[in-house]
């Protein structure tokens, strides 16, 4: 296995394509204009990046006019795009409205040098929250298990634990302790990456990095007891992926790039 160099990864999440003319809630924004300027953004930033990671809630009416929208937007990109859906999504016609575009995919296992990515699916059909079912735990043992030698980053659209708002803890993934149990026993796992809530968020559990990245439309505020949006600007993520497991990672705040945040590294 190539150990020769790092892998650049881009994550975007929640853009909330085709939210209505009178917005969502309760501001009115036009998510397809926020989304080009992350997109511009990363253009500028990280034209050279190996791939993106576009993790859930994609659309917020999920109909096949949007994820055409989708992927018009993401069409074009200096990087391969790989997509999971999140609870505002329709995974079946998001598949079908990707299938068969250049560089965008939904693809469940990426290999790329050293590392493995796995794409979860912890949508509930008609819920908010989010779950892994007894077939989605089952994939995730079965690669983990098919690629020891990698180090592994799972995503998902949901955060696998409590970010410290209360509102929003009330949807966290449920059952993750079998998550827990599974990444417990393959210690290939370097970290977990999520989106659905609107903010930036990090912990470490047992060695093993927590990641959650704010949306690239509207943020929500953090440590709120109740629903808040936050007056952050659109943003993004960028990770590199070493061939040891440690992961550096900073949040790119589109329209004021002094406050992009100090890369971490564990």
């Amino acid at each position: 296995m190539s150990r020769s160099r790092p892998l650049t990864v881009v994550q975007i999440t929640d853009p909330h394509l085709g939210a209505p003319s009178e917005g969502m809630y309760g501001v009115t924004i036009d998510t397809g204009a926020t989304l080009a300027r992350v997109l511009a953004d990363i253009r500028a930033r990280c034209p050279q990046a190996d791939l993106m990671l576009a993790t859930g809630d994609l659309a917020e009416r999920p109909v096949p006019a949007t994820y055409a929208q989708l992927r018009k937007a993401l069409s074009g990109l200096p990087m391969p795009v790989h997509c999971l859906p999140g609870n505002h999504d329709e995974p079946q016609v998001m598949e079908e409205a990707l299938a068969d575009a250049p560089g965008i995919d939904c693809a469940r296992v990426i290999t790329r040098e050293d590392w493995v990515v796995v794409m979860l699916d912890s949508t509930i059909p008609g819920h908010a929250g989010g779950a892994l079912d007894a077939d989605e735990l089952e994939f995730l043992e079965e690669t983990l298990s098919r690629h020891p030698a990698r180090n592994a980053l799972i995503c998902l659209h949901h955060p696998v634990v409590a970010v410290g708002s209360r509102w929003m803890d009330r949807m966290k993934l449920a059952d993750a302790g079998a998550l827990f149990q599974i990444t417990d026993r393959h210690t290939q796992v370097r970290g977990l990456l999520f989106g659905h809530i609107h903010q930036d968020f990090e912990a470490v559990r047992k060695g093993v990095r927590l990641i959650g990245t704010p949306s690239t439309c509207l943020q929500f505020l953090p440590e709120s007891d109740d629903f808040a949006l936050d007056a952050l600007p659109p943003a993004w993520r960028h990770l590199t992926l070493h061939p040891d497991g440690r992961i550096d990672t900073q949040v790119i705040y589109v329209d004021e790039p002094s406050r992009a945040m100090h890369s971490v590294s564990r």
